[in-house]
């Protein structure tokens, strides 16, 4: 097991940079809710480059995006939730911008796993989490039926008020 974290840890080292800027960059270029297709674009494309398939629009939503590796061994799918919108007169004072780059850098590196006995899972799902306005993103996902395939779920976010839409799943 040891080998394996220092595998991730030094994947997550060298790939940092790469992600600090994306973060940067976004937070340079704030979008709200609905309208992030500079975040959703450049994450995507980022998350390609490491070797996932991209669905763009996603559940319905025309700035949210899937990110999917399969690794093609049995055991639970891996879903990573992730904001990237700014909130309207304030811009990325959420902190949102930081919560796309930083999931997308753990769902990269979790990938990195894949040929070691520890990880068997289907599949990594990396869904984005877009708005907190009425948290609409989270019933659609669970209308859509993308918590189905998952084993389980892991986000980032300053706070998480799931009653509000676990009733969904």
């Amino acid at each position: 097991m040891s080998e394996l974290k220092n595998q991730i840890s030094q994947f997550i080292d060298t790939k940092a940079k790469v992600y600090q800027d994306i973060s940067l960059a976004i937070h340079a270029k704030p979008e709200v809710s609905d309208f992030e297709y500079f975040a959703s674009q450049t994450l995507s494309e980022q998350l390609k480059k490491e070797g996932f398939e991209i669905e763009l629009p996603a559940a319905g939503h025309r700035t949210g995006f899937a990110a999917t590796y399969k690794s093609n061994k049995p055991g639970p799918t891996v879903v990573f939730l992730a904001e990237y919108d700014a909130l309207a007169g304030l811009g990325h004072g959420c902190g949102h911008n930081v919560f796309g780059a930083t999931s997308s850098l753990a769902g990269a590196a979790l990938k990195k796993c894949r040929g070691s006995n520890w990880w068997r899972s289907t599949c990594i799902w990396y869904a984005w989490r877009r708005g907190w306005t009425k948290w609409k993103c989270q019933r659609f996902f669970c209308e859509e039926g993308i918590f189905k395939r998952c084993g389980f779920c892991l986000m980032r976010a300053s706070r998480l008020r799931a009653r509000r839409w676990i009733k969904y799943a």
